[in-house]
């Protein structure tokens, strides 16, 4: 869902980010992420262009939720709010402790520190599963629980197994 999200529109930030954050968790180099966005380059080109599979009609809607908006929000304004959810829940740091002291564990753990993260955590949960609606009102088999989106032709950095949602 991550790289679909990032890439619903052809933003060199977002796949910046998206580079930064694949090279963070999977350990891989510049090369390895070039011929796997040039392999992949046709499908995700195409997944900010959906249209949508049956548009609602918002003029009889009398109590428009947030599930309801979603579909109708433009491929540019879903990839900003994804992308700065996921930057804001994901923030690296750039200092790496091997131990910390006692007195910086204690500001560490600081119930405003912790709330900011629990908040920025709990937007990406929402945006991600909006991310999920807005595929899902364009065609796509999204699977909410393991975060995957059937994209017809994407080929996965790493092959374990066929895909089936």
């Amino acid at each position: 869902m991550g790289v679909a999200g990032f890439s619903l529109v052809s933003q060199q930030q977002c796949r910046t980010w998206l580079n930064e954050n694949l090279r963070l968790r999977v350990w891989v180099g510049t090369g390895t992420l070039e011929s796997w966005h040039a392999e992949n380059r046709p499908v995700l080109d195409r997944i900010g262009s959906r249209e949508l599979v049956s548009p609602l009609d918002l003029a009889m809607a009398t109590d428009i939720g947030e599930e309801e908006l979603v579909p109708f929000v433009e491929a540019i304004e879903m990839a900003e709010l994804f992308a700065l959810a996921w930057q804001r829940a994901r923030v690296a740091s750039p200092f790496f402790f091997l131990a910390n002291s006692e007195h910086y564990a204690a500001l560490r753990d600081h119930h405003a520190l912790r709330f900011a993260h629990e908040a920025n955590a709990h937007a990406l949960e929402r945006v991600t599963e909006w991310l999920a609606t807005w595929f899902a009102a364009r065609g796509l088999t999204v699977d909410e629980t393991r975060c995957l989106i059937n994209l017809p032709g994407y080929r996965a950095l790493f092959y374990r197994a066929p895909a089936t949602l």
